[in-house]
């Protein structure tokens, strides 16, 4: 009967450490906005005023950059994501709950802040069976 014990005490130990050994956390993307607010955006971006200089030494390069109004605005995008993997993540089974922030910036021909956007939002991804 002890032994009994013994070998269902080292099996729910063991599936234990699995599933804790299994959860653990995610991130993607450029780390510089990893930690800004609506709040510190609106104060490091001044439409008319902020330069492509002046953004690329705060946030460092865009992950995408792009075009639209005929070639006359540069659109960069800069996103990060972070977020922790539940339990089954050991078995190949994720689902990762976190955050998304993605901000855009739109400059005109001279390469002065025309505007932006930016947005945190809630995320949920399941990758793996099912």
């Amino acid at each position: 009967m002890m032994i009994k014990k013994k070998i269902m005490l080292v099996g729910f130990v063991t599936a234990l450490s699995i599933g804790v050994a299994g959860c653990m956390s995610v991130s993607e993307g450029n780390k510089s906005i990893a930690n800004v607010t609506h709040q510190t955006i609106n104060q490091k971006l001044v439409r008319g005023k902020t330069t492509e200089s002046q953004v690329r030494t705060e946030f460092g390069d865009p992950a995408k950059v792009s075009f639209q109004n005929n070639g006359n605005d540069t659109v960069w995008k800069y996103s990060y994501s972070k977020g922790r993997t539940g339990p089954l993540a050991a078995f190949g089974i994720m689902n990762i709950k976190g955050r998304q922030k993605t901000l855009l910036i739109i400059f005109d021909k001279k390469g002065v802040l025309k505007n932006y956007s930016f947005s945190s939002s809630a995320m949920q991804q399941h990758v793996g069976a099912g």
